[in-house]
């Protein structure tokens, strides 16, 4: 999985989001026994369009540690949480078995992503997340998503 800086602008409730330099604050955890992530660690602010070329660099205690970002949308009592989850190997590859998987998307957060997702959500939820994720993200590939409603 490769991010790339988004080629046109999204917006967020009518306002223009920035096109560079969007710094995001990425967490670390690793899974226990049952594959849940323990406690979050707090890494560094890392910019969206390097994200990529970060973590393929960024080795993690454990093989099973797990990344989890943070990405702000238009202020910080609306978040929406992307959880990065890497296969076991090398300390932290990156790697198509990737997958983002999108927590806590409270009715707010889904009025503040737009109307665009509650159009395509009426058609399929899974492809609605799927698009708003590789806008939002500049994700190439978004890999298998999975809904949680907070």
């Amino acid at each position: 999985m490769t991010f790339r800086q988004p080629t046109r602008a999204w917006r967020v409730q009518g306002r223009r989001a920035p096109r560079a330099n969007l710094q995001l604050p990425v967490f670390w955890s690793e899974l226990d026994d049952r594959g849940h992530p323990g406690p979050e660690r707090e890494s560094e602010l890392m910019d969206l369009s390097v994200v990529g070329a970060r973590l393929r660099s960024h080795h993690l205690p454990s093989p099973d540690a797990v990344l989890v970002m943070h990405l702000p949308l238009t202020h910080d009592q609306v978040n929406l949480r992307a959880r990065v989850i890497g296969v076991p190997g090398d300390g932290f590859t990156v790697t198509g078995q990737m997958r983002v998987e999108f927590m806590a998307l409270t009715p707010e957060v889904r009025q503040a992503l737009g109307r665009e997702v509650a159009e395509r959500e009426a058609i399929d939820p899974r492809l609605a997340l799927g698009r708003t994720a590789q806008r939002i993200t500049g994700a190439k590939r978004v890999g298998e998503l999975y809904r949680k409603w907070g």
